[in-house]
């Protein structure tokens, strides 16, 4: 589990780790037990969001895009949306606008023009 790597950082960094809930729950510690967490995090893991300070062209706030977790679609959705996206696409189509639809990692289908612009 994720203990033997907070040791192994522990280790390399010579300092402490505690991995927590956001609500202080311990989940792993490189302190021994029963060791009082430090009075406040020194950083916040969420694998939801991506890092637009730190992380080189990640300047958009939001779900980052290779963390899909809970918002992946079902097979069935991704059917029922990829029927309306070519839906969408043919409508553009009739009316002069080539569109392409791309796939995001969570399922959802993007349609969008040369310029990358969503027709309405």
């Amino acid at each position: 589990g994720v203990q033997d790597t907070v040791r192994r950082l522990s280790a390399a960094t010579g300092r402490r780790i505690a991995l927590t809930t956001a609500d202080r729950t311990p989940i792993a510690d490189s302190a021994r037990s029963r060791t009082a967490l430090p009075p406040g995090a020194a950083a916040t893991v969420d694998p939801l969001h991506t890092d637009t300070y730190s992380e080189p062209g990640a300047q958009l706030s939001g779900v980052a895009p290779r963390a899909v977790g809970p918002y992946r679609l079902t097979p069935l959705e991704r059917a029922r949306l990829g029927k309306l996206a070519t839906l969408r696409q043919k409508c553009a189509a009739r009316n002069g606008v080539d569109t392409t639809i791309t796939w995001t990692p969570s399922g959802r289908p993007v349609l969008a023009d040369e310029n990358g612009i969503l027709p309405n």
